[in-house]
């Protein structure tokens, strides 16, 4: 990843490794670099829940606006985990069987984020505005492998 500009040692950097796909929905494994063991998902919604509460964990990036619920429900308990506290560079290095994005958040402001988003296996990167464009940037390297299936079901 020479021309992507990442900066390897930021807290808020995760690897996101993507080893089945199958219409939109996906599973895998999320690395952080404060989290020993890797988070497994389940689909896209577990990897943002999982990414949001990981960046509440460490306080970083902070949040603009607090997060708002249903009058009579309970918001995230907050339980905090102790996190080792120290950069791990080996998530830079794990791949996913299908793809690996690395996604730098540098901030959630107006209850979303925005970044950068690393194809790792491409090479290519790209800032996203919101948690829906980082998204829709991750489904946009599968759709054309979706399309195939459809459009020519018996290759």
């Amino acid at each position: 990843m020479n021309n992507t500009n990442i900066i390897p040692f930021a807290p808020n950097l995760v690897c996101c490794c993507i080893d089945e796909y199958s219409r939109g929905r996906f599973q895998g494994r999320l690395y952080c670099s404060n989290v020993k063991e890797p988070y497994s998902l389940m689909d896209l919604n577990d990897m943002i829940l999982r990414m949001d509460d990981y960046f509440d964990e460490i306080n970083f990036p902070m949040k603009a606006m607090e997060q708002r619920c249903f009058p009579g429900t309970l918001q995230k308990a907050g339980v905090k985990r102790c996190l080792k506290k120290a950069y791990d560079p080996s998530i830079l290095g794990h791949r996913g069987e299908k793809a690996t994005f690395i996604i730098h958040v540098q901030y959630r402001q107006n209850c979303s984020w925005q970044g950068k988003i690393v194809w790792a296996d491409q090479n290519k990167a790209q800032y996203f505005r919101s948690a829906l464009e980082m998204v829709r940037l991750i489904d946009s390297v599968f759709a054309e492998e979706v399309y195939e299936k459809e459009v020519s079901p018996h290759r």
